[in-house]
């Protein structure tokens, strides 16, 4: 009976112990999101909802001061991270390429990440116009990585604010590379040589 105590006492007490670790463990995880967002304001517009780490942030220089899109370092991408459902991927259709020398008269596209957060509607496009099954690639690779993800984070060049939306600032970007926690894509070679779990 006396073991049959003890024992009980040790499993409440190790139960516990774990419960209060988890808490614990949980706190510092939601410190580190938003410690990118007071180091790298300029770089950071959201949490990072434990999809960012350190290795995100190599060759970026803290900055307190917050600034317009405009004077934003452009070497250095500014991330964006939110639940998967207030993402929306588009592939627009440009019609026949207008060079001259492309007698297959092959179809352009742009494509467009749209990610709606609480204050802003961030507007990620590319830099230039691409081949229409280049663009259908890369919507179907960022469906395939959003698969499955509660939330991703995409990074790119901000270039402008362009004024108000539904209540809502927009926010113009030039795409870079899209990560959640097992993956990312980029456009570029080696654009994604960070960490993921």
């Amino acid at each position: 009976m006396k073991n049959t105590f003890y024992i009980s006492k040790i499993l409440i007490f190790s139960l516990c112990y774990v419960v209060l670790s988890c808490v614990q463990l949980d706190r510092k995880q939601n410190q580190s999101k938003e410690l990118y967002q007071k180091i790298y304001p300029n770089h950071m517009f959201t949490k990072s909802y434990g999809i960012l780490n350190d290795s995100d942030f190599i060759g970026y220089e803290p900055n307190q001061k917050v600034l317009s899109p405009e004077h934003i370092r452009k070497d250095t991408p500014s991330w964006v991270c939110a639940p998967t459902r207030q993402f929306k991927f588009e592939l627009n259709d440009m019609g026949p390429s207008d060079d001259p020398t492309d007698v297959e008269n092959k179809h352009n596209c742009d494509f467009l990440m749209k990610v709606t957060t609480e204050n802003f509607i961030f507007e990620f496009l590319p830099r230039r116009a691409y081949p229409i099954e280049f663009c259908r690639e890369i919507i179907s690779d960022w469906e395939s990585l959003a698969a499955g993800q509660s939330h991703l984070c995409v990074a790119g060049e901000a270039l402008s604010d362009e004024g108000m939306v539904s209540g809502k600032m927009r926010r113009w970007l030039v795409y870079k590379k899209i990560k959640s926690k097992k993956k990312c894509l980029s456009l570029f070679l080696n654009d994604c040589n960070t960490k993921t779990e």
